[in-house]
């Protein structure tokens, strides 16, 4: 490969390092899906319900919380996002070591007790509650403080599990008014998200590697979730200073174990890549299919790595934020969906469509409806779906008008 890639070959290249294009089964495919991630942060519920599905083809519903519980996995919680969500992060338990991170430890003499109760061993909730006394919802509340600290982790995922599942439950409980709470199996006695073992994930017995080992694990990482990798990449990593990975970077190269160079525009000024990695971008050709994708998923570049098209007065500028997705077609972004869902955002599909762009959109948008799950639009750029530029193609492909929108239904 010659030269320097533009950006949207790039966020292709990503669909197809992260085996989006062909999703894969059985052991090896999660092995392979696991290393990538390993480190990332991403919400548990987008992990469940977009990031993992996308990669492999026969996963179900908490196939995490199995690989914790025997052992294969470790999770550390990174970022509180609601009462019944956070950011995790995947690990497997030999590289928790070199590549957790925990930027403080919080201060307060419960969080203290809890720390010195937990360096002695794992202990379920009923020991934590005895050792710290007080009401069982507060004691929890000091539990999920230090998990979304990054200090505590359980054995298994079946905690937070638990409280989406509570939620979940009340949600439907309230809609059909039965008036009563409906509760997660075997925890009559306990509060909702206290199942399980708790353990420290670090203090003295529990001691990270020494950081140049650190930082050379980080840079092997890197390369494995990212293929090609610039100081953009860092933007949403835990991870030291590009700088200062470079000179692990620079020994890479002198190894034969990485590439220097200048590969894709926006990356950064220094670059380096696996042989893997540049063999795959040179593979990538331009090709019709579009595809949907969680926001926050590592293999869209647009709002991390390379910035978002601009768009109209009329329309809310894209985040990366839990629940919304991004629609992209040949590397290039051509829509957007809020978190709500519901509001979608074009880029270039305009009434006319001189590029396909506004029908690969759209096709995207009804091959993404389930049985029992429709595809609702209550705006398009702004405006009601009736008066945009999409709505012809939007009734053409099977979509109704209603009062909450424009709805597909399978």
């Amino acid at each position: 490969m010659k030269g320097v890639i533009q950006a949207s070959r790039f966020a292709h290249f990503l669909y197809k390092w992260h085996g989006l294009n062909q999703p894969q089964t059985g052991s090896s495919a999660r092995e392979r899906v696991i290393d990538q991630l390993q480190g990332y942060g991403m919400s548990y519920a987008e992990l469940e319900a977009r990031v993992l599905p996308a990669r492999i083809a026969d996963y179900e519903y908490g196939e995490l919380d199995r690989l914790c519980e025997v052992g294969q996995l470790v999770w550390q919680g990174l970022e509180r996002l609601s009462s019944v969500d956070g950011v995790i992060a995947l690990y497997r338990p030999e590289n928790l070591p070199k590549l957790a991170w925990i930027s403080g430890l919080l201060p307060g003499s419960r969080y203290i007790a809890l720390r010195n109760l937990l360096a002695e061993g794992a202990c379920d909730f009923e020991q934590i509650l005895k050792a710290l006394g007080g009401f069982p919802p507060q004691a929890l509340a000091v539990v999920w403080d230090l998990v979304w600290a990054g200090e505590v982790s359980n054995r298994r995922l079946l905690a937070l599990q638990a409280l989406q599942a509570e939620q979940v439950k009340l949600r439907r409980t309230r809609a059909s008014q039965r008036g009563r709470r409906m509760v997660w199996p075997r925890q009559m006695n306990r509060p909702t998200g206290s199942v399980g073992e708790w353990f420290l994930l670090a203090g003295p017995k529990q001691g990270f590697a020494p950081q140049p080992e650190r930082d050379r694990s980080m840079a092997a990482q890197l390369l494995q979730r990212w293929g090609i990798v610039g100081q953009r990449c860092l933007v949403r990593e835990k991870a030291p200073s590009f700088s200062r990975l470079e000179y692990v970077f620079q020994e890479l190269e002198s190894a034969g174990e990485a590439i220097g160079g200048q590969f894709v525009e926006q990356l950064g000024p220094s670059q380096y890549a696996s042989a893997a990695a540049l063999e795959t971008l040179g593979n990538v050709s331009a090709e019709d299919r579009a595809w949907m994708l969680a926001a926050t998923d590592p293999a869209n570049p647009y709002g991390c790595i390379l910035p978002w098209p601009n768009v109209s007065a009329l329309q809310k500028s894209p985040q990366r934020v839990v629940a919304a997705r991004v629609i992209l077609r040949d590397g290039r972004p051509i829509g957007y969906l809020s978190a709500r869902g519901n509001d979608l955002t074009t880029f270039n599909a305009s009434s006319t469509d001189v590029n396909g762009d506004a029908a690969a959109l759209v096709e995207v948008l009804t091959r993404s409806a389930r049985p029992g799950q429709p595809t609702l639009l209550r705006s398009v750029d702004g405006q009601e779906p009736g008066r945009s530029d999409l709505a012809g193609l939007l009734h053409d492909s099977g979509f109704l008008a209603s009062r909450q929108g424009y709805i597909f239904r399978v």
